[in-house]
């Protein structure tokens, strides 16, 4: 079930399989669109509405959406978005990390930072083996490293707190 927030009110959002039917905070939702048209109607409990997909962000998962004459902005969170945040490897929009956590388990290969390095968003921090395969971790955002957890060589379990950001 995703989540939706339109003017920091949050809906629950689940859709069937085609996509033109949902179910919103208990009210069901009927939607029609032609695939070429950004243009759509929707009816919620009896009422129609017509609306325009304007566009999408895809990085902070935002659309903005045109229903009668009003512009709304759409941030869409998914099941998905949510684990990865609390595995601290989300986009929460947030610029700032506080610190990284392993994504699985596996074996630290090789640590990329030091101490006191500042990194931006994707730069790699740490190679982690796992499943026999190399996993090059990279910054979700910008941040200082204030402390690194692991040496080269260690096994993590999955969420363990592999760096520190000040």
């Amino acid at each position: 079930m995703a989540k939706a927030q339109i003017e920091n009110k949050e809906y629950s959002i689940e859709w069937n399989d085609n996509f033109n039917k949902a179910i919103s905070d208990q009210i069901a939702m009927d939607c029609h669109a032609t695939e070429k048209s950004r243009v759509f109607q929707f009816n919620i409990a009896g009422k129609m509405y017509r609306a325009e997909w304007v566009s999408w962000d895809n990085e902070n998962r935002e659309a903005k959406i045109k229903v009668n004459q009003n512009i709304y902005t759409v941030k869409i969170v998914e099941p998905i978005d949510e684990m990865l945040t609390s595995l601290g490897m989300g986009n929460s929009g947030e610029k700032k990390m506080k610190e990284l956590k392993a994504p699985m388990p596996g074996l630290v290969l090789k640590v990329l930072v030091k101490s006191g390095e500042a990194v931006s968003k994707d730069t790699p921090l740490i190679i982690l083996e796992a499943m026999k395969m190399e996993n090059v971790i990279k910054a979700a955002g910008e941040g200082v490293i204030k402390d690194i957890k692991v040496i080269e060589g260690q096994a993590v379990e999955k969420s363990n707190i592999m760096i520190e950001f000040a």
